[in-house]
């Protein structure tokens, strides 16, 4: 899943799921200042089965990965 501003070539949220590639996820907010801008291969996602959730508060602009 990706969120984007194309007008501004900015990413805002994105999530790369590692699937059966034997690789972890890729997630990150805005867009990633080295690399992919879209987090793509960045690996930040622990290979992790139990991290099911992602909590987001746009108001605080706080941001978890917790299990479920």
């Amino acid at each position: 899943m990706q969120i984007h501003n194309f007008s501004l070539k900015q990413s805002i949220l994105d999530y790369n799921w590692g699937g059966g590639t034997g690789r972890q996820g890729d997630l990150g907010l805005g867009t990633n200042g080295s690399g992919h801008p879209d987090w793509t291969f960045a690996a930040s996602v622990p290979n992790n089965p139990e991290l099911k959730k992602l909590d987001m508060d746009q108001r605080t602009r706080r941001h978890s990965i917790r299990r479920a």
